[in-house]
């Protein structure tokens, strides 16, 4: 099984990845304010729901059973996918299978970095001592 199919099968039997807010500091605050109202509403839901980390589905029923907050007809899930690259651009929440995410000493959610290989960092293994 290749690594694209073994991520396929991990992300089935897993339910989907998993979605949670970021760390609200001052300068992601005031970012919040210049999304649209609709973005706005998912990341309010998404506090109210008054869980850390969702998985797609449970994501899914929250937005549904706080679809009142929305200010149109549109179904919730998609109000929140058409949103969800904006606001994983900003670092509003975080999407993650279990591997990449952790939490710090303070109970918030971060994602990790990616390790770079030697070529990338400019190295190689024989200019190492």
């Amino acid at each position: 099984m290749g690594s694209a199919s073994a991520r396929i099968a991990y992300r089935q039997a897993s339910g989907g990845p998993w979605y949670a807010l970021a760390e609200q500091g001052d300068a992601r605050a005031s970012g919040a304010l210049s999304l649209p109202c609709q973005a706005q509403a998912c990341l309010r839901i998404m506090a109210l729901g008054g869980r850390a980390r969702y998985n797609a589905s449970e994501l899914a029923e929250v937005l549904a059973k706080h679809k009142a907050i929305f200010s149109n007809v549109q179904e919730p899930w998609a109000i929140f996918r058409f949103y969800k690259k904006r606001l994983l651009s900003m670092g509003m929440i975080l999407e993650h299978d279990s591997p990449s995410i952790y939490m710090d000493d303070h109970g918030r959610y971060k994602q990790k970095r990616p390790r770079l290989s030697l070529s990338e960092k400019g190295l190689s293994r024989s200019s190492l001592p």
